[in-house]
């Protein structure tokens, strides 16, 4: 099975000036990436929707995801940490598919997260499955599953973006959506 990966915009004064603030990095935009089981392009009725559809099983002991100095995490060790979430079926099969969209090679999202540093010299995240959004509200509450994304926001993880979406006026590679 797969998850329809898409991307909405939601880049706004305030999320700008959030990132500014702790010190974040950014290109001057906020692109947040959601995993839906159902084809977004059908349910908004927006067929050029740009999806990718990505695996959403569970981790395979052959999967290894390398962060550099912070280590490397194995699909058997992904696979038990999130387990320990309390997250229906449908919340880790988004947790999955969003989690291997970015650590796709040509994207690299998660890998750079893992290497940011806040500027107090802290991590920004100490755990890849930090890099996706909206576990812990989902984790309480089934009705808020989807929350659960992705923020891509780094300027080299927006370049990396750009290749596949224009994020100028949404459109050619396919259309992004605006902030609901």
């Amino acid at each position: 099975m797969h998850q329809f990966i898409h991307f909405e915009n939601w880049t706004s004064d305030l999320t700008i000036s959030t990132l500014t603030s702790i010190g974040l990095p950014h290109d001057g935009k906020v692109i947040k990436v959601f995993a839906t089981e159902f084809d977004p392009r059908v349910e908004y009725e927006r067929p050029s929707l740009l999806t990718i559809p990505v695996p959403d099983e569970e981790f395979t002991i052959a999967e290894q995801f390398d962060y550099g100095d912070r280590g490397i995490y194995t699909g058997l060790n992904l696979e038990t940490g999130l387990n320990r979430f309390r997250l229906a079926d449908s919340g880790k099969r988004m947790v999955r598919a969003l989690f291997r969209f970015a650590n796709k090679p040509e994207m690299g999202f998660c890998q750079r997260a893992m290497q940011a540093q806040l500027q107090d010299g802290s991590w920004l995240i100490n755990h890849p499955f930090e890099d996706i959004d909206g576990i812990r509200m989902a984790e309480n509450n089934d009705r808020r599953i989807n929350s659960i994304h992705l923020d891509v926001f780094f300027p080299e993880s927006i370049k990396a973006l750009k290749r596949i979406v224009d994020l100028t006026d949404g459109k050619p590679y396919s259309e992004v959506l605006s902030a609901l």
